[in-house]
């Protein structure tokens, strides 16, 4: 009877009276102490109580983790709730013994003595993902970890970017480390995305125009090797591939035929080379004012294989 009491088991025997009986567990261990086996029977169920919702821990519970030195002071549901809320919200790497002076990290062993069933088990293939994100050629599904947490070693690498998620199916890019980008190359993709404010990107992917007193940055935003400048108040029309100034006063084939450098590469350009009336200009020289100093020079620029 005073085991069912101490475990709040018992109401009060008066008639009409629902309430729960409670005990002095003090006075009872005073009463208790001549009877020693008894009181260690009495003891081991009292335990401590919960530091979390007050209910008693039995003497005979664990601690949180197998490293930890105090004695159990979290009951196992409170452990569990904890558990499976910290996992559920992907803080599954935050899983710390509730005792503040203590705080040892939870093991796998830990989370399948007190936690679901489930948690057991997402807690295990995080940590094997851990474990395999250090091999080479190993990606994360790219879904998102409130939809898919897997991740696979892609054998193909760069070569065959597309890779497949084998638990969910969903695509996503080993070389760009995103989503499947279906119908765009890496190169426009990652046109797209970048930072078109960032000097970086200004190094890599724009050439500057050549007009004296101008050099804007200008990416190349359409098939044709035409450009024209970045800087709405120079309005330059330059080559993309041999940079001399073009002069707009003429027709497009005129200017093809006629306005480009010898070593000109533009497609159609190249296409004119060697027909009737084809003629390459001269270098270009900063005397004639028209051309900044280095106007043909674009040091860190690499493009995107992409421009037509």
């Amino acid at each position: 009877m005073v085991f069912r009491i101490t475990r709040g088991e018992e109401i009060c025997f008066s008639k009409g009276c629902d309430e729960i009986l409670g005990v002095d567990k003090f006075m009872i261990v005073a009463t208790l102490l001549k009877l020693p086996k008894l009181l260690a029977d009495y003891l081991e169920i009292i335990g401590r109580q919960c530091i979390v919702c007050e209910a008693i821990v039995p003497r005979s519970t664990r601690p949180a983790t197998l490293d930890c030195t105090h004695d159990a002071n979290v009951c196992k549901t409170c452990l569990r709730q904890m558990i499976d809320s910290l996992i559920d919200s992907n803080k599954w790497n935050s899983l710390l013994c509730p005792q503040l002076d203590c705080r040892e990290k939870l093991k796998l062993e830990d989370v399948q003595a007190f936690g679901s069933s489930s948690s057991y088990e997402t807690f295990e293939e995080r940590l094997l993902q851990r474990t395999l994100k250090d091999i080479p050629g190993y990606m994360a599904c790219k879904r998102g970890n409130r939809l898919c947490t897997s991740g696979q070693i892609h054998l193909p690498g760069t070569s065959q970017p597309k890779m497949i998620c084998t638990r969910c199916q969903f695509a996503s890019c080993f070389t760009c480390k995103i989503p499947w980008h279906e119908n765009r190359t890496c190169a426009q993709n990652a046109f797209l995305l970048t930072d078109w404010g960032s000097e970086e990107y200004k190094l890599k992917y724009c050439k500057k125009c050549p007009r004296s007193g101008c050099g804007a940055p200008t990416k190349k935003y359409k098939a044709c090797h035409e450009m024209d400048c970045a800087n709405g108040q120079c309005g330059t029309s330059w080559c993309w591939e041999c940079k001399v100034v073009l002069d707009n006063s003429v027709s497009y084939e005129q200017r093809a035929r006629s306005q480009h450098l010898s070593s000109c590469t533009a497609p159609y350009v190249v296409s004119k080379k060697g027909q009737a009336g084809f003629s390459s200009t001269g270098m270009p020289s900063v005397s004639d004012g028209r051309y900044r100093e280095g106007w043909n020079q674009d040091p860190g620029f690499i493009g995107t294989g992409e421009e037509y």
